[in-house]
């Protein structure tokens, strides 16, 4: 929990859900094998507070995380 992990990958669905939302990643490995990723985000009150929106990220979005890993 003392670093942060940054990830690149693109969107292949984003569940605007309780008690979190869930953010589906195809991320590429350095040999270029794609590895499905799921990251945990805030609770969907919290991302509309934020402006977000359950269209906010679309599939074949690219994106860049930064987290905590699990």
């Amino acid at each position: 929990m003392t670093k942060a992990a940054t990830v690149q990958g693109t969107i292949t669905q984003f569940a605007f859900i309780n008690p979190h939302s869930a953010i589906h990643l195809d991320v590429k490995d350095e040999q270029g094998h794609i590895e499905k990723w799921l990251v945990e985000a805030d609770s969907p009150n919290n991302l509309a507070r934020a402006h977000w929106n359950k269209e906010s990220l679309k599939p074949g979005d690219q994106v860049s995380i930064v987290g905590n890993r699990s």
